[in-house]
């Protein structure tokens, strides 16, 4: 019996990111949608190159597959978002976490 994917683990969100299953699902969303949600909604239309989960799936492991949880994005828009719902509150831990010692 398999054990259940880890997400948080490096090696099992590479091995989720390397599936069938998530590649399938990935070129099937880009063919229905090629262009960038996010641009299109600045009236721009440029290619998406990737897919991203709306709830991350560090939230919610169970919608990794969800289609209703994915949308495409190009690089620019895609890296903007991860920053602000990975690096932007670490940053600002990090800061208060500063503040709070004095450091």
């Amino acid at each position: 019996m398999k054990r259940p994917l880890n997400l948080s683990d490096p090696k099992d969100r590479n091995a989720f990111y390397n599936s069938r299953e998530w590649r399938e699902l990935r070129e099937y969303i880009l063919s229905l949608n090629p262009l960038c949600v996010s641009c299109k909604e600045k009236d721009r239309l440029v290619p998406a190159t990737e897919i991203d989960h709306i709830i991350p799936i560090s939230a919610d492991p169970s919608k990794r597959l969800d289609i209703n949880n994915l949308q495409p994005l190009c690089k620019s828009c895609h890296s903007e978002k991860t920053y602000r719902e990975v690096l932007a509150p670490l940053k600002t831990k990090k800061i208060l976490y500063k503040k709070i010692w004095k450091l």
